[in-house]
């Protein structure tokens, strides 16, 4: 509970939260650490001074939370919060390494977290895209094979999906990431609008992530329900080998 409360405790005393509270949040120093860190999570807040007093510890702690998920998610999702909104106050180098350093199911947090920040009409999440996402992705995702997995996959495909007029563009940054999905993140896909106003752009998606060996059966009817309205909003791609295919595993 005190925990919990760190940001205001911080805010009321700093010397006395840096001696008695903070030390208490390190593993080697703490057998109870992971306790704590996870009693922050229920809902992290950080100020710039809270920060700079613990973000040694906070970085570290974000890589190696073993607590229940929902509180890993929101350390992360603080993560994000502080790159995207006080971009200042970590170093490159400090986010580079902690993005590298977070888990699989940490950077499916990650890319949810960025995809929430996408709001508005779809002018304003292009904007928000073209001036704070992007730049971040494009700087500190992952660029090895091994770190892009089917489940960082359909997180990025849920991203795209939020990126208003800013979808083509998205695309065509994904691409070096995309594996093939399960299907699951095609229903998004299939609830847009882009499928009618970027049907290219959609099809790109589609020749990453569909894969007949990885899409389940019950999932098949959403791709053939986005093959049909593709075809219906550029009848041009009908003819194409790879969309064929597509529709092929879709309806077999």
């Amino acid at each position: 509970m005190i925990m919990a409360r760190l940001h205001q405790l911080y805010s009321i005393d700093p010397e006395w939260t840096e001696k008695h509270l903070l030390p208490l949040l390190t593993p080697t120093e703490s057998k109870e650490a992971q306790d704590l860190w996870s009693g922050f999570a229920w809902s992290p807040t950080v100020g710039p001074n809270l920060l700079s007093a613990f973000k040694e510890i906070y970085l570290d702690a974000i890589a190696t939370y073993k607590g229940p998920e929902h509180r890993e998610r929101n350390l992360v999702n603080l993560f994000i919060s502080i790159c995207l909104d006080a971009p200042n106050q970590l170093t490159a180098h400090e986010i580079r390494r902690t993005v590298n350093s977070l888990p699989e199911e940490g950077l499916e947090a990650s890319l949810r977290a960025l995809a929430r920040r996408l709001t508005g009409n779809p002018c304003e999440r292009a904007e928000v895209w073209e001036l704070k996402i992007r730049p971040w992705l494009e700087a500190y995702w992952p660029k090895a094979a091994v770190r892009n997995t089917s489940t960082t996959a359909n997180a990025m495909l849920g991203l795209l999906v939020e990126c208003g007029d800013a979808f083509p563009n998205a695309v065509t940054w994904s691409e070096s990431y995309l594996q093939p999905i399960d299907g699951l993140g095609l229903y998004g896909l299939k609830k847009s609008d882009h499928v009618a106003h970027h049907p290219e752009a959609v099809f790109q998606v589609l020749k990453r992530v569909v894969q007949e060996q990885s899409i389940k059966s019950w999932e098949k009817g959403t791709l053939r329900e986005i093959l049909d309205a593709l075809k219906g909003a550029d009848p041009a791609l009908g003819p194409d080998p790879a969309f064929q295919d597509m529709y092929r595993i879709a309806t077999s």
